[in-house]
């Protein structure tokens, strides 16, 4: 096994050794469970992390492909309004939200549970109130948007510039 310098370092074990990541390009579990009694411990950690952080993942790729969920943004055409949510049927939801006057910012896998709910939490306790009558639909402020972005949310750091634009028709121009 080889230790590749190009990851960033890790604490080492105590003993001066590194606990860095190994490559497993070239690695095959069966020769490799031969020689284990004869790993020092640092190695077979490294060996554990590496094999845990590759299949985690290939586990959370699998995931977000299964996942029929999907959390979006989107800004409204006319008014200065910027929806976020998530959806279990988001083509449907796409297409409704279009008809309404709304332009897609993005959407990506995820859940009502760990996406959607601690978004509107953070928006809740930095003061950010949603529209009345609704709880996905945000005023576009730069507050709001900082928040959206710093919160790593969905179509708002790409589309920035273009929800911060106070009138719309002017991009057009």
């Amino acid at each position: 096994m080889e230790i590749i310098k190009k990851y960033t370092p890790r604490p080492d074990d105590g003993e001066g050794n590194s606990m860095g990541k190994i490559d497993l390009s070239s690695f095959v579990l069966e020769a490799a469970a031969e020689s284990l009694n004869d790993m020092d411990q640092s190695s077979v950690i490294k060996l554990v992390v590496t094999l845990l952080e590759s299949y985690e993942r290939k586990i959370d790729l699998l995931i977000d492909n299964l996942v029929e969920t999907k959390v979006y943004s989107f800004m409204h055409s006319e008014y200065q309004q910027i929806k976020i949510g998530f959806s279990n049927d988001f083509k449907s939801r796409k297409k409704r939200h279009l008809r309404e006057g709304w332009i897609l910012l993005g959407y990506r896998s995820g859940s009502q549970q760990r996406d959607e709910k601690v978004i509107k939490r953070i928006l809740k306790e930095q003061g950010q109130k949603p529209m009345p009558s609704s709880s996905e639909i945000f005023p576009i402020t730069e507050k709001v948007v900082s928040i959206l972005i710093a919160a790593g949310w969905v179509g708002i750091a790409e589309n920035r510039k273009r929800i911060l634009l106070k009138n719309q028709q002017l991009e057009l121009l």
